[in-house]
């Protein structure tokens, strides 16, 4: 096969959404961890200039699990001239909990791979974006500060240093 260049775009978990037992959901959702976020990006005098997060749930991106809005993202894909398309396969997803794999999402995914392939397009498949499922790793909630810690400027103040 001759070398081709690849025109795409790509979905992932970033966009997927609707996933429950995964690092980012337990990140996104927990109150102790969105103040964080909110403290350690409030804007302030050693820390200006920039924006204060407030993390939200991903709301309308959980539709792309649903064949009506994937089929609609390859479709456009393919109108646009593209000839591949990245999806990532969501570990949490497949295997929610240690050696117990989701066999209707592995079918899942495959019906989605099929249609990639019948539009036209190359599928490109990510194996690991990133996050993962809980039962890999929790991450933690709180932190305890070192003394020092509380005279330095935020976010300095609230970095986990133990």
């Amino acid at each position: 096969m001759k070398n081709k260049f690849l025109w795409g775009s790509s979905t992932s978990y970033q966009v997927e959404g609707g996933i429950t037992n995964n690092d980012w959901h337990f990140f996104a959702s927990s109150e102790k961890i969105k103040k964080r976020i909110s403290n350690l990006t409030r804007p302030n005098l050693f820390y200006h200039g920039t924006k204060q997060v407030f993390l939200q749930p991903s709301g309308e991106a959980c539709r792309v699990w649903d064949p009506t809005y994937y089929k609609e993202d390859f479709d456009i894909a393919k109108k646009l001239g593209m000839n591949a398309i990245k999806i990532s396969i969501e570990w949490s997803r497949v295997e929610p909990e240690r050696d117990t794999w989701d066999e209707n999402a592995i079918y899942h995914y495959k019906t989605m791979i099929k249609y990639i392939v019948e539009k036209g397009l190359i599928p490109i498949i990510t194996l690991n974006h990133i996050n993962l499922p809980l039962w890999i790793l929790t991450p933690p909630t709180e932190f305890k500060k070192r003394i020092f810690q509380y005279f330095v400027p935020s976010p300095y103040s609230d970095i986990p240093l133990s």
